[in-house]
């Protein structure tokens, strides 16, 4: 969003396909699955630090200002338990229709 119309469309591009990943993830989930309300959280959470960074203070982008790494460190280690979780759940899921 900091590189204009282009840098717009990419980032809405972003998170329309990191939404569809955990939806589609979702869906395949059986409802015995412990993780299926969870992923539901992060998309939650997605939409959240989207309309911080977009409202009151930057968090996706070029600026470098105060605690810049922070917040990068932030989004990595909350994309990284995007990535556990969608792992963890489908494999839950091959577990429990095994059963």
């Amino acid at each position: 969003m900091n590189n204009g119309i282009i840098g717009a469309l990419l980032f809405l591009y972003l998170i329309w396909n990191y939404n569809k990943k955990i939806l589609s993830v979702n869906k395949s989930l059986s409802y015995n699955n412990p993780y299926k309300m969870a992923l539901l959280v992060f998309i939650i959470g997605f939409i959240g630090i989207f309309t911080i960074h977009s409202s009151s203070t930057q968090i996706i982008g070029y600026y470098l200002g105060f605690s810049y790494f922070n917040k990068l460190y932030f989004l990595a280690i909350f994309l990284l338990f995007t990535d556990i979780f969608i792992k963890e759940s489908i494999k839950e899921n091959q577990n429990i229709k095994v059963r």
